[in-house]
């Protein structure tokens, strides 16, 4: 078997658009399971609709999202595991057509892009970098419903570590590119990625994202990323460079003369330090 699904589900009001994407793959080559965490009724109701569709159906409390993902990984027998969780959406019905039918691949984890659809309902595609680096993840992340993870890393290198709440995917990426595995760009739209979920959330996301950050980056590292970055020249020269030093970033003229500061996503323009003109908003992508 090529693929596991797994859903994840705990009173997701939007969980049927996520059973109506799984059932009308024209891909039928996967198995199905959902793991719910004692929702109520009304959604039970919803799952036990498509009863017919799933190979495995666990309807018990858990210790949050990663336990129920663990869980899953447990009962996984596909080759790669795609994590679709209860209200997000495969992007179309023959997504999975286009990526698996007739094909073989060997990478460790397949990733693509995503459809972000914010609360009002617009939408915006997130496009991750062609090649994976462990630099890639001091300032950015792969969204985790647009990948296809292979399970023999699990058996390998452990589940989800549950000491994080909403970026433990996140730190399973950075654990697995440290230890060689081997990352595959497929230039194809995965998933509808709707942003009033747990991890859009981005104070706490970010939280734990830098708490990780330090586990397998020193602040040299981090620093000398962005000092090698982000800079603008011309003919050799320096003309504007943003340079971190941590957790501070400095956009500066010259490497001399501060323009402006960023610090927890205000910015403050030179000589009005105590006072943001205004605050950055976005998300770092999953």
């Amino acid at each position: 078997m090529k693929l596991s699904v797994i859903t994840i589900c705990y009173n997701e009001k939007n969980i049927r658009r996520t059973c109506e994407s799984i059932k009308n793959q024209t891909f039928k080559d996967f198995q199905w399971i959902v793991i719910d965490g004692k929702s109520n009724k009304k959604i039970l109701n919803i799952i036990n609709e498509y009863r017919q569709y799933i190979d495995i159906f666990v309807s018990e409390k858990d210790k949050g999202v990663y336990d129920a993902m663990n869980k899953g990984i447990s009962y996984a027998k596909g080759k790669y595991i795609s994590f679709m969780n209860a209200g997000d959406t495969f992007y179309n019905y023959t997504i999975l057509e286009e990526i698996f039918k007739n094909k073989s691949y060997n990478y460790d984890i397949i990733y693509g892009n995503a459809n972000i659809i914010n609360g009002q309902g617009k939408q915006h595609i997130e496009y991750p970098p062609k090649y994976i680096t462990k630099s890639f993840f001091i300032y950015g992340g792969l969204n985790h419903q647009a990948t296809f993870i292979k399970k023999s890393l699990f058996t390998k290198y452990g589940n989800y570590d549950l000491k994080y709440k909403i970026a433990s995917d996140y730190e399973k990426f950075l654990k697995l590119i440290s230890f060689g595995a081997s990352f595959q760009y497929i230039n194809k739209v995965i998933v509808n990625y709707y942003t009033d979920g747990l991890s859009a959330n981005l104070v706490n996301t970010d939280k734990e994202r830098e708490i990780i950050k330090t586990k397998y980056f020193s602040k040299q590292e981090i620093n000398e990323f962005y000092n090698t970055k982000n800079k603008i020249s011309f003919l050799g020269i320096n003309i504007v460079s943003i340079k971190q030093i941590h957790p501070k970033i400095y956009i500066k003229f010259f490497d001399l003369f501060p323009i402006a500061k960023i610090k927890n996503k205000k910015v403050y323009l030179c000589g009005l330090n105590f006072l943001p003109i205004f605050k950055i908003k976005g998300r770092e992508n999953e």
